[in-house]
């Protein structure tokens, strides 16, 4: 999966996003309430040190939101992207396991979900892979301007352009658009 991680790595930098580095560690607030999206299935820290890291992330795309929020002060248009892990909750003997995946936001101009997918289909072209993108309304993108991603029947991710709101609870003031997908599904794909 390493391989493959570098592989995005090179292919997104060509194409001109920054490589962030964000914490696994992050904050219940940032996971559900700013990003509006009420659940209760991710890994919760038990008497963390700080609220800041009082949970694990099984979603990877709050902290590019969380680098694009520290980033106000510089020119714009600004593209970032991550390869790291989620973890997520599942049956398993040790109830969760960790995923790789890879995230990609771009903010100002007129960032649309037309952006996204762009850089997503750059992306796609350059693995050898194909996702299939299905119109679905998810909780923190624009309604009607958000899709899931699926790759042999199995939901690879989402890309789309953020809400007004969750962009307000980010204190961002331009138009954010975004995926996140399964590295690991891709990469079984990519082994056939």
């Amino acid at each position: 999966i390493e391989d493959t991680s570098q592989v995005v790595r090179d292919i997104m930098t060509g194409a001109g996003a920054m490589e962030a580095m964000t914490y696994v560690h992050s904050s219940e607030e940032d996971l559900t309430d700013k990003m509006d999206y009420e659940r209760d299935r991710y890994v919760k820290v038990d008497n963390p040190m700080s609220e800041e890291y009082s949970a694990v992330r099984d979603l990877m795309l709050p902290s590019l939101l969380d680098v694009l929020e520290n980033n106000k002060h510089r020119a714009y248009p600004q593209k970032f992207f991550e390869t790291g892990n989620v973890v997520m909750l599942n049956d398993s003997g040790s109830g969760a396991s960790n995923r790789k995946k890879a995230v990609f936001v771009q903010i100002g101009g007129d960032s649309d979900f037309n952006d996204a997918r762009k850089m997503l289909q750059v992306l796609e072209r350059d693995l050898g892979t194909d996702l299939k993108v299905s119109e679905e309304d998810i909780p923190y993108f624009h309604e009607d301007r958000s899709a899931v991603l699926e790759l042999n029947g199995q939901r690879a991710g989402t890309v789309g352009e953020f809400s007004t709101e969750v962009l307000s609870k980010w204190s961002l003031e331009k138009p954010v658009a975004g995926f996140e997908v399964d590295l690991e599904l891709i990469q079984e794909d990519l082994k056939k």
